[in-house]
C-alpha cells in the first residue's frame, strides 16, 4: 500500500491515466485510419484510395464542407474562449472557482 501511496502523491504520475487514455483513444484510431488510407484490401500501399477520393464530387464537397466548419468552430472558440480566460484570469480567487465550474458545467 505504500508504494501505491507514493506512486500516487507524485504529481507527474497523474499523468499515465492521461497518456494511456490519449493513446487509445486518439493516436490508436489516427493510426488507424492511415493505415487503411494508404493500404488496400490486400494490405499493400497504393494511393489509389485517394484516387478514389479525387473522383467523387459528393466526397470532396463533403470534405470540403468539414474544412469550413472546423474553421468556423475554431474562430468561434477563440472569440469566446480568450475572453472568457481574460475574465477568469482577472477575477478573485473565491469568484473564479465559481466561474470556472459555470463555464464548464455545460459541457
Amino acid at each position: 500500500m505504500g508504494k501505491i501511496t507514493a506512486f500516487l502523491g507524485k504529481r507527474r504520475n497523474w499523468t499515465v491515466p492521461y497518456a494511456l487514455f490519449l493513446f487509445v483513444f486518439v493516436v490508436m484510431p489516427l493510426l488507424l485510419i492511415a493505415w487503411y488510407a494508404f493500404t488496400d484490401m490486400d494490405g499493400s500501399v497504393t494511393l489509389d484510395n485517394f484516387r478514389k477520393f479525387m473522383k467523387h464530387p459528393e466526397a470532396l464537397n463533403t470534405f470540403i464542407y468539414s474544412v469550413g466548419i472546423a474553421i468556423i468552430t475554431t474562430l468561434a472558440c477563440l472569440l469566446l474562449g480568450y475572453p472568457a480566460a481574460y475574465i477568469l484570469s482577472r477575477a478573485g480567487f473565491k469568484s473564479s472557482n465559481t466561474m470556472v465550474v459555470l463555464f464548464i458545467l455545460p459541457m
